[in-house]
């Protein structure tokens, strides 16, 4: 048993490592990626997305861009975060990326038919 969690750790790992070297090397793909964390709609999915870019990027690298002390990243992007907008942004900018918007298309509502006699 302890043998398979080992293994199962090793691919994680495995894993990890690929993720951060991918994003650390494209920011179009660090960019999708942390669109699709925003699509789940679950913000812990999004701060760990934005946790792995800034991971990618270097963590202290986006400290002193930041003016946020690495412990104070590590609680942002962690699952029990909840940042302000303005922690957001700033860690955003510090991996080359920003917050945007778009308008979404309202949903039609359509009124049930009365039934036919």
């Amino acid at each position: 048993m302890k043998q398979a969690v080992k293994k199962e750790t090793a691919r994680s790992g495995d894993f990890e490592e690929y993720l951060v070297t991918s994003l650390k090397d494209d920011p179009e793909l660090a960019s999708e990626y942390l669109n699709a964390a925003i699509e789940d709609g679950d913000v812990r999915v999004f701060l760990l997305a934005l946790g792995q870019i800034t991971k990618a990027r270097g963590m202290s690298n986006v400290s002193k861009t930041t003016g946020l002390n690495r412990e104070n990243i590590y609680r942002i992007v962690s699952d029990k975060g909840n940042p302000r907008i303005k922690s957001v942004a700033a860690l955003l900018s510090a991996v080359g990326l920003r917050l945007r918007t778009e308008p979404v298309k309202p949903q039609v509502r359509r009124r049930p038919q009365p039934a036919k006699a």
